[in-house]
């Protein structure tokens, strides 16, 4: 059974119904496999540390999508298995 389910999307609320839902999967690792991370990084222009480059923020890409966030839900653990 794929007791796994991926979900991703934009912004911090998830959508309605079961429009975030990517799909489930046989193992975590498996479903981690299909999330890619997108760093965004940035160059400090001041301080001690100007010149550095640091990761501002990150997305995600799952297949074609670019989301804002991920999870992964055993659902064993809402059927208690």
């Amino acid at each position: 059974m794929k007791h796994f389910l991926l979900l991703a999307g934009h912004d911090y609320y998830p959508q309605s119904s079961t429009e975030d839902w990517v799909g489930c999967f046989s193992s975590r690792e498996e479903a981690l496999s299909k999330v890619s991370v997108i760093e965004h990084k940035r160059t400090l222009t001041k301080g001690k540390n100007k010149g550095l480059e640091v990761v501002a923020s990150r997305s995600y890409q799952i297949g074609d999508r670019v989301v804002d966030w991920y999870e992964i839900i055993d659902l064993t653990s809402w059927m208690g298995e």
